[in-house]
């Protein structure tokens, strides 16, 4: 067990790079999908733990949009029919396999379109990124019942279905730290949010105003002033787990970190090469001076 003290981010190690035109992303995990994955999730998160969308419309860049509510959203009208669509999907497959999960219909399945979509738009792109898949499709899934609408937040956010049944005795008993197991699993649910945040957030300035919201809405509104977790598996719903399982094979999901690896290998390299040309460019200089001094 672990014990993190607020406020976040968590202690995690994650990439934090902002995916653009010249990131190849993979063969597998496509750059634009990577890039909308992103904005979705950045969108549930800043609902989630009511951040200033204000500030993280103007720290994304994008304040000026006539096509984006700056105070309410970061997501245009047709992002936000995508993300219902996919937030209606998830469910859908969800019960669609939990009917048939330990039966010989389940194990004789085949890949359809509905899996495609969902492994395109949330399992690779989390893969990619190194967070908790399962837990997307779920975070994803809570989308069409809150709307990201405000008055939704206190009863349709995943932190607040995953709330304890009597929240309040059990947070009292916070001087148990981690042997208060009620609160410790409530916590993994806390815990997955921040490293989203950290790992998702494409800069500095979107990740403070994320974490400040997170901060505050866990001493305001939670009334928590340590979070303690087991481990980085969220396994409150392991259906989930089954789902991201059956939608994306293990050996795929090796191929999407090995072509990762190899990506950022292939930076690395450039980068290096960059430098050390860098680094030669003022002897390369004082070689030409002196050729041309001598002819």
């Amino acid at each position: 067990m672990s014990s993190t003290d607020l406020p976040p981010p968590y202690s995690v190690t994650a990439s934090t790079r902002w995916l653009n035109a010249s990131s190849a992303a993979t063969d597998l995990v496509k750059c634009d999908l990577l890039h909308q994955f992103r904005r979705f999730v950045i969108e549930i998160l800043a609902f989630t733990f009511d951040a200033n969308f204000s500030l993280v419309n103007q720290a994304l860049g994008q304040s000026s949009s006539t096509t984006i509510q700056t105070t309410t959203t970061i997501l245009s009208e047709s992002e936000h029919a995508e993300l219902l669509r996919l937030s209606n999907l998830a469910k859908s497959v969800r019960k669609e396999m939990r009917r048939t999960w330990g039966t010989l219909d389940f194990d004789r399945r085949r890949p359809n379109e509905d899996h495609e979509t969902l492994a395109s738009m949330v399992v690779r792109p989390a893969i990619y990124y190194e967070v908790d898949a399962p837990y997307m499709l779920e975070l994803i899934s809570t989308y069409a019942a809150h709307r990201c609408e405000p008055n939704n937040r206190s009863k349709f956010s995943l932190v607040s279905q995953d709330k304890p049944y009597c929240y309040g005795f059990f947070r009292r008993l916070g001087f148990l730290g981690p042997f208060n197991l009620v609160m410790t699993i409530f916590g993994q649910t806390l815990w997955l949010h921040a490293i989203a945040i950290k790992t998702l957030a494409p800069n500095e300035e979107v990740r403070a105003v994320l974490n400040d919201a997170m901060k505050e809405y866990e001493v305001v509104e939670l009334g928590l002033s340590k979070v303690y977790h087991y481990s980085e598996d969220n396994w409150n719903h392991i259906d989930w787990h089954h789902m991201a399982d059956t939608i994306v094979t293990e050996e795929e999901e090796k191929r999407i970190r090995r072509e990762k690896w190899a990506q950022e290998r292939r930076e690395r390299e450039i980068l290096r090469s960059e430098e050390t040309r860098a680094s030669l460019q003022p002897i390369m200089d004082m070689v030409d001076e002196i050729v041309r001094a001598v002819h």
